[in-house]
C-alpha cells in the first residue's frame, strides 16, 4: 500500500477505523450543547453555587462562534454569507447583553435581506445544476423560508446534512444506492418539514429526536432482499419528517 492510498483510507475511515460521515459542527450538535449548558447552569444556580444570569449573558457567543466556523470552514461546510450573518448577530447580541451598546438588534434586520440577496446572486452566477450533480456521494441542503427538492441517483450515497428552517425539503432516494453500513442523514428541522422518498429496497432506521414535532414512517416493511439502509439522525423542533415510498 503506497502513502497516497494510506492517506485516503485514513481520511475515509478515520485513525481508529471509524468512518467519517460529514461535518462535526451542525445544528443538532449546537442545539444539544445549548440544552446541556442551560441545564447545568440552572442546576448550579438552584443549588446556590453560581449566579446563572451572569453566565447566560454570554449565550450570544455561541452564535458568534458558529458564524466564525462557517466563515472559516472549521468543522463545518464553509459559507461566507451565513457565516458573516451569524457572526455579526452573535457579536451584536453579546455586546447588548453585556451593556456595551444600546441599539436593538432589530436595527440590523436588513442584513438578512443582504445575505439572502448575495446567496441568490451567487447561485444564479454558478453553473446550472444538471443530473450529474445528483450523483454526488453526499447531500447538503438548506431550506430557509423556502422549499427545495433534491433527487439523488448516486450508487455510493453516504448521507449528508438536511436543514429546514421554516421551510420544506423533499429528498428523493429512489434512484440511489447506499454505501456499506448505510447512508446517514443528519436532520435539523425547526418549524419546517422534510419528506424522504425511498424505494422498497431501502430499510429505514430512525434515530432522530423530535421535540414538539413528529416523525412518520409510512414505508412498507423492507423486502427480504433489501440492500440499502437509511439512518436518520438529528433534531426536529416543532416540525415534521415523513418517510414514504
Amino acid at each position: 500500500m503506497d502513502n497516497a492510498e494510506l492517506r485516503d483510507r485514513i481520511r475515509r475511515r478515520g485513525i481508529y477505523g471509524v468512518r467519517w460521515t460529514g461535518s462535526s459542527v451542525n445544528g443538532r450538535l449546537i442545539f444539544g450543547l445549548i440544552i446541556l449548558t442551560l441545564g447545568l447552569l440552572w442546576t448550579l444556580d438552584n443549588l446556590g453555587l453560581i449566579d446563572s444570569e451572569r453566565v447566560i449573558a454570554w449565550w450570544p457567543a455561541v452564535l458568534a462562534v458558529y458564524g466564525f466556523a462557517k466563515l472559516t470552514g472549521i468543522g463545518t461546510r464553509r459559507n461566507v454569507v451565513w457565516g458573516a450573518t451569524f457572526s455579526i448577530a452573535g457579536l451584536w447580541l453579546l455586546a447588548g447583553s453585556l451593556d456595551l451598546i444600546h441599539a436593538h438588534l432589530f436595527s440590523l434586520w436588513p442584513l438578512m435581506l443582504i445575505a439572502i440577496g448575495v446567496t441568490i446572486l451567487t447561485r444564479s452566477s454558478a453553473p446550472r445544476t444538471d443530473v450529474s450533480d445528483a450523483s454526488a456521494e453526499k447531500l447538503n441542503t438548506l431550506a430557509f423560508w423556502s422549499h427545495t427538492v433534491r433527487k439523488v441517483i448516486s450508487n455510493r450515497f453516504s448521507g449528508g446534512e438536511v436543514s429546514a428552517l421554516m421551510g420544506g425539503t423533499e429528498i428523493d432516494l429512489r434512484g440511489a444506492e447506499s454505501v456499506e453500513g448505510g447512508a446517514v442523514i443528519d436532520l435539523f428541522v425547526w418549524w419546517g418539514g422534510v419528506n424522504v422518498i425511498v424505494s422498497d429496497q431501502w430499510r429505514v432506521v430512525n434515530e432522530a429526536t423530535a421535540i414538539m414535532g413528529g416523525i412518520e414512517d409510512s414505508t412498507r416493511p423492507p423486502a427480504p432482499d433489501a440492500r440499502h439502509t437509511l439512518i436518520l439522525r438529528g433534531v426536529i423542533i416543532m416540525g415534521g419528517v415523513e418517510i414514504k415510498h
